[in-house]
């Protein structure tokens, strides 16, 4: 849903933290380089300029892994960690993008769909 966020946060017309959640509160990689990846689609083709040292070295990160995202996914210790317990095939779902339109946001601790304006339904 790739696509869908970026046009999401870009409708909503506001400052975007990207904040990424690791695991059990350490840095993951491929989380990183999906910042990245929104990074880039935030900033477009030269329409805008990345803020922040993170912000850079996690678009430099993506473009250095972004012909191998599934690679990548099974080469972290976290895709690793699930294809040892047997989710080896989840990791090729979790590396594809766009293959969904929505964006779930969280209000008041309730999952809610996103509508492209930058609202909730």
């Amino acid at each position: 849903n790739h696509s869908a966020a970026v046009r999401f946060l870009r409708s909503a017309g506001r400052d975007v933290s990207i904040v990424c959640s690791g695991r059990y509160g350490k840095f993951s990689l491929e989380d990183f380089v999906y910042a990245g990846k929104l990074v880039e689609g935030l900033i477009g083709n030269g329409g805008g300029e990345v803020s922040n040292d993170g912000s850079l070295a996690a678009l430099e990160l993506f473009h250095r892994y972004r012909s191998q995202l599934p690679e990548l996914v099974r080469s972290c210790l976290h895709g690793r960690y699930l294809a040892q317990i047997g989710f080896d095939s989840d990791l090729d779902y979790c590396a594809r993008v766009d293959s969904h339109d929505s964006v779930p946001i969280l209000i008041e601790g309730k999952l809610r769909l996103a509508k492209s304006n930058g609202k909730s339904r």
